[in-house]
């Protein structure tokens, strides 16, 4: 009998096609406000006197005292292209910021075109000695038509809980970018905080993105941020989403429970895989996991990640698989992390405290020298496993220091970030 040979090339497509099919493109639309998630801030300074980029501003008020310039460039590829084109930019210092940005102008993405690309916000006292923040929201260097704010201030602008109305005073910003080979105006609120004393301030951008998802024959609220609110637009390579479950709905979540890119959630009793956004399609991309036992991740719930390493003293082999039947706590630091260092007499405690069948300490290090490592090891006496590792530090999603997870005896993530008394008390609590 004679076979059928199917050509290769339809097998390809046969396979991409498959693959498409199992991904699903969610539409998202930006909503006002933080939803669950913690916000960030940065902190911007005065615009210096001899700024290449310093703009004559119009129509600030006269009667206003000690006024300080702010200049938000919230998009620096097209900002710092037509700067070049412009002659404010070097041809050399254009090619670093290319490099360091990651982007080389094209006619689709990028205006030959000046556009309103930053904006120029001014703080001062009024008559009465108030704090007040004007914007420019029309973004033309023209303050006559805009209202004066009050500036709010914090002792701690960080602490996030105090002050969930701080996106109420956010002004909408008018703006424009290049779509498609397209000139667009768009929208984005900016919130602005300062600390009782100096003269930076602190801002974001409250803005979150919310979606539904269909899981069978049920609809999944969800919700996403972008880069911790510090950028205007969703960040291809900075985000993550929230399943809005009842018990979440009107809290601010744990920092564990957002799931980052490539990681996992469960909608019903089936396992999806968070593939991250495309900015430009603004959608949100979904896997559903048809293996859903294979599934590894540094998320609390889920079986954790395999690794091998070794302990930088002794060369011995460090690898979960032999951890496995004892509480685990891994301890992603670095040698340039003062919090970390600190935490050192709390954990040399616990380790000599808790026999090692039961709980043990593994130390993972990561952007760290060797020679820096080794003095800290010797200085303050670490006797616990210590592992110097970019890659295992990456394949568990850390991206700031101190970071911890601990394992259970059977080898899930069952907590993330715990430190101090919280880890002391939940140590106790586990082990008997």
């Amino acid at each position: 009998m004679k076979k059928s040979l199917i050509p290769l090339p339809f097998l390809f497509f046969l396979a991409l096609t498959t693959f498409a099919q199992e991904v699903m493109k969610v539409s998202v639309t930006p909503t006002p406000g933080y939803s669950v998630f913690h916000a960030g801030m940065g902190a911007i300074g005065p615009e210096a006197e001899d700024s290449p980029f310093k703009s004559e501003l119009r129509g600030v008020p006269a009667k206003l005292k000690n006024i300080k310039r702010h200049h938000f460039i919230f998009d620096e590829k097209q900002f710092f292209y037509q700067n070049f084109l412009n002659e404010k930019i070097s041809k050399e210092e254009f090619e670093r910021l290319k490099q360091a940005l990651k982007y080389e102008p094209n006619e689709k993405e990028f205006s030959k075109n000046s556009l309103r690309a930053s904006v120029y916000i001014i703080t001062g006292e009024d008559e009465k000695g108030n704090r007040v923040w004007l914007a420019d929201t029309d973004t033309d260097l023209d303050f006559s038509d805009e209202k004066a704010r009050p500036l709010l201030t914090y002792s701690d602008p960080f602490n996030f809980g105090k002050y969930k109305s701080f996106a109420d005073n956010a002004v909408q910003i008018k703006h424009q970018r290049m779509r498609d080979g397209k000139v667009t105006e768009e929208v984005f609120p900016l919130a602005i905080v300062a600390p009782l004393e100096g003269e930076h301030v602190y801002f974001n951008y409250p803005r979150h993105y919310t979606a539904t998802v269909k899981a069978g024959n049920k609809a999944y609220a969800i919700a996403l941020e972008s880069n911790r609110f510090l950028s205007e637009d969703l960040d291809d390579g900075n985000n993550s989403m929230v399943v809005l479950t009842d018990d979440i709905k009107g809290k601010t979540v744990d920092l564990s429970v957002p799931v980052r890119p490539n990681q996992y959630f469960n909608l019903g009793e089936d396992v999806y895989q968070y593939l991250g956004v495309d900015s430009r399609e603004k959608v949100a991309k979904i896997k559903r996991v048809k293996d859903a036992g294979s599934v590894k991740s540094a998320q609390v719930g889920f079986p954790t990640i395999d690794f091998e390493g070794k302990d930088y003293t002794s060369g011995k082999e460090v690898t979960m698989k032999k951890l496995k039947g004892k509480y685990v706590l891994l301890d992603f630091w670095a040698t340039w992390c003062t919090p970390c260092i600190k935490e050192f007499p709390r954990l040399k405690a616990l380790s000599s405290h808790y026999d090692k069948s039961k709980f043990e300490i593994i130390g993972i290090i990561g952007r760290s020298e060797p020679k820096d490592l080794a003095k800290l090891i010797d200085k303050h006496k670490l006797t616990w496993p210590q592992v110097l590792s970019d890659e295992i530090v990456e394949k568990h999603g850390v991206s700031s220091y101190p970071s911890t997870f601990l394992i259970s005896p059977e080898g899930k993530v069952i907590y993330k970030d715990l430190k101090g008394e919280e880890l002391e008390k939940v140590l106790a609590e586990l082990i008997k």
